[in-house]
């Protein structure tokens, strides 16, 4: 779930102040009659501040994939992949190039033909694979 509004860390700072039953803007304890210390509502910040904290670990993983991960490829994109690919650059090296994922080299190169399933070094994801013991 996307947060619209403020950033999702200066949010968390204040749902985590309001769970302490502190005053976001000061950092000073609230009285004691304030709503905060309602059950209901404290549950309630807590579980929003558990949501939050995991929005922002989750933008934090995004920040650090390549630009291009998910985006569309383009047939330049994918002419210079394989280029590259039967030059004798291995997927990890074509992926920093073009700033996409591992996977997604390898998934386009198997898509084109270009790479044998069993010789992938990541798995595919969407594709269900048979149940071996």
């Amino acid at each position: 779930m996307e947060i619209n509004g403020p950033d999702p860390q200066i949010a968390l700072e204040v749902i985590a102040l309001l769970a302490e039953q502190c005053d976001p803007a000061s950092g000073m304890a609230l009285p004691h009659d304030s709503i905060v210390y309602q059950p209901n509502v404290s549950a309630a910040l807590l579980a929003a501040r558990r949501s939050l904290e995991a929005e922002v670990d989750r933008q934090a993983r995004r920040a650090q994939r390549p630009c291009n991960v998910g985006a569309p490829w383009t047939t330049a994109e994918e002419r210079l992949m394989m280029a590259a690919f039967d030059a004798g650059h291995t997927p990890a090296d074509i992926a920093a190039t073009l700033q996409r994922s591992i996977a997604g080299v390898e998934s386009r190169l198997e898509r084109l033909g270009r790479l044998a399933p069993q010789v992938r070094t990541t798995r595919d994801r969407y594709r269900s694979r048979p149940h071996t013991e």
